[in-house]
């Protein structure tokens, strides 16, 4: 009996909210379905123009047990190493990007 009785207020609690839960699920359902269910994603615009490559060449240097100061593929040149996104000198992004494929 002192289970139900602890129960009442968290019943009280779902009662109270369960409408903005069912409609705020559903917002989320309808709106994201697509990336929900895996028909489409979040890579497109900056993240697959420019991170992306930037990733990928920082982490072929590193893997060479280099730095890219300076990349030489992109345009006439590009200070990789300045650009802040790319988080060159952070250790754990040298990490990941050294072991990740």
């Amino acid at each position: 009996m002192l289970s139900l009785r602890a129960d009442i207020p968290r019943i009280l609690f779902m009662k109270k909210h369960s409408l903005f839960i069912i409609l705020f699920s559903f917002a989320i359902l309808f709106f994201l379905w697509q990336v929900i269910f895996m028909r489409a994603g979040f890579v497109y615009g900056d993240y697959s123009d420019q991170f992306y490559p930037w990733s990928f060449l920082y982490s072929n240097a590193l893997k060479n047990f280099t730095l890219p100061y300076w990349i030489k593929f992109i345009q006439s040149g590009f200070p990789l190493m300045a650009e802040g996104q790319i988080g060159g000198f952070y250790p754990f992004n040298i990490l990941m990007y050294f072991l990740m494929p």
